[in-house]
């Protein structure tokens, strides 16, 4: 019953409250590899996502937004690589809670133009920070209402 932004800055109030060195978010509608976890805590990095397509017929187009040449583009080929992302989806994405402790709060708002992953996803690179994709991370993202599925 709760916004999807409220549900997040709750969850990052919790995970700082709690002494949680990360944040890991994982979308209902998002399935991860099972040693996601682990992938992502090798990094090393502040904000790291794994990869997933948008939930749309036709040709695949990711969810990760990337600069290319100066302009924003979803970032459609995983290459197996690690990539610096304009703006990492919170589908499957780690958090080092020092971040959120960075930044003004709150962190996560969506507005008429933003969603609340590009809403922080800019906070963050204000503030510095970079975000991540791990591309070889693949991730299923299921259509709940149909039960389709996009890879």
């Amino acid at each position: 019953g709760m916004a999807v932004a409220d549900a997040y800055n709750e969850a990052a109030l919790t995970a700082l409250k709690e002494g949680a060195t990360h944040l890991l978010t994982i979308e209902d509608d998002t399935y991860p590899p099972a040693d996601a976890v682990t992938r992502l805590l090798r990094h090393e990095v502040d904000i790291v996502g794994g990869w997933y397509p948008k939930r749309q017929p036709g040709a695949r187009t990711g969810t990760p937004i990337a600069m290319v040449d100066g302009a924003r583009r979803s970032l459609d080929e995983p290459d197996g690589t690690m990539r610096q992302v304009y703006t990492i989806p919170m589908g499957c994405t780690l958090i080092r809670t020092d971040v959120f402790r960075k930044l003004p709060f709150p962190w996560f708002v969506t507005t008429p133009q933003l969603t609340q992953d590009s809403y922080f996803s800019q906070q963050a690179r204000d503030a510095g920070f970079v975000p991540w994709c791990d591309t070889s991370l693949r991730c299923r993202h299921i259509d709940r209402v149909t039960g389709t599925v996009f890879a």
